[in-house]
């Protein structure tokens, strides 16, 4: 019978151990962490890892967490998204039916590279200090402790936290273990914050537009060369002729011509001729006169107009007669450069007086050269 009753006991022994921390498990709302004020530096994902460590160490002390859905329903609890008051505590807490709700500040602290005492070299190393505040819901009840915890152990160190904070009676006077066995810090590389970017480089000035050469002018007819001297050629026919005439109508003049622009009005040229027919009834003609060359195309120098010229016309044939003349064109020149210009023009022209009126049409080409 003793022996029957030992095994009873030592069964209902491991029976306890069995479920004893789940007898006394509690749902713990953990809720999202904040920096400190003085460690503004503290990102959202740090704070996010560090509430990650909580909640591990939730797992670790027996103790049962909501779902996700209802983690969000807590968090949307606290008047401003944020818990940091008792009430705020116990409305997120009562959100999901947990007895205790946890938040914390966190604050990174670098801790830089040193020689130790034996002489031995230290890494420098990051640690982040919690401020995790406790509140159970029941009462409103809020309790803090504050710890240096290292980002490799920190569910563990956490947990020893969470011994003392979560029991109904609370810290009180109870000892903080890791005061009298600190927890070793392990050398951890030092969390670097990134540099700050470089300020973008101003935009390169546009470089100056390349002045723009003005456009020359072109230039006016005979600008800077008034003087002009030439040869000509033409072909002429007697169009009306007295009737006593004889022999060929048509007649081919050759000679020179003279010129002066003037200046002061651009465009307008005297002019005189001289011209013996060569081929034909034997002629001279002696004149004098104006013209104006009107520019059409002014950059190639085309220029277009009437002349007027007055003078004698001498028919050396049988008839040996002076008459009056009186001869009118219509030409045009081009000038190929400052002092060469050539000329194509229709002649009219009209002989008075002696036995009969003559009236000569035709054709004359010219070059001439610019002085």
């Amino acid at each position: 019978m003793r022996g029957a009753a030992t095994l009873l006991r030592a069964a209902l022994g491991v029976a306890l151990f069995l479920v004893a921390p789940r007898a006394f498990a509690d749902k713990v709302v953990v809720l999202p962490f904040t920096a400190a004020s003085q460690s503004l530096s503290v990102k959202k994902p740090e704070l996010d890892e560090a509430r990650g460590w909580a909640r591990e160490a939730v797992k670790l002390r027996g103790h049962t967490s909501p779902s996700d859905a209802e983690v969000g329903l807590a968090e949307r609890a606290a008047a401003d998204g944020v818990a940091d008051t008792s009430q705020e505590y116990r409305a997120a807490g009562r959100a999901v039916g947990a007895a205790w709700s946890l938040g914390a500040h966190v604050e990174r602290v670098d801790v830089p590279a040193r020689t130790l005492p034996d002489g031995s070299s230290e890494e420098g190393y990051s640690v982040y200090r919690l401020e995790l505040e406790a509140c159970q819901v029941e009462t409103g009840r809020v309790e803090s402790l504050i710890r240096d915890v290292d980002g490799d152990d920190a569910p563990a160190q956490i947990a020893e936290m969470l011994t003392l904070l979560l029991r109904k009676e609370g810290v009180a006077n109870a000892e903080l273990p890791w005061t009298k066995t600190p927890h070793a810090r392990k050398a951890k590389p030092k969390v670097a914050p990134k540099p700050p970017e470089p300020p973008p480089e101003p935009p390169k000035p546009a470089p100056p537009p390349k002045p723009v050469k003005p456009e020359t002018p072109p230039k006016a007819y005979a600008e800077g060369h008034p003087i002009a001297l030439g040869l000509s050629v033409g072909i002429s026919n007697a169009l009306v002729r007295p009737d006593q005439a004889r022999g060929p109508s048509w007649a081919m003049p050759i000679g020179g011509a003279v010129g002066y622009a003037l200046e002061a009005l651009p465009g307008l040229e005297l002019r005189g001729v001289f011209t013996s027919q060569v081929l034909g009834p034997r002629a001279i003609e002696i004149a004098g006169g104006a013209r104006y060359a009107f520019p059409v195309l002014p950059k190639l120098r085309v220029f277009v107009g009437p002349e007027l010229l007055a003078g004698v016309h001498v028919a050396l044939g049988a008839d040996k007669t002076a008459r009056f003349l009186g001869h009118g064109a219509l030409f045009a020149a081009i000038a190929v450069t400052d002092q060469v210009q050539l000329e194509v023009a229709g002649d009219l022209a009209g002989a008075f007086g002696g036995t009969g009126t003559l009236v000569l049409g035709g054709a004359t080409a010219r070059a001439l050269v610019r002085f």
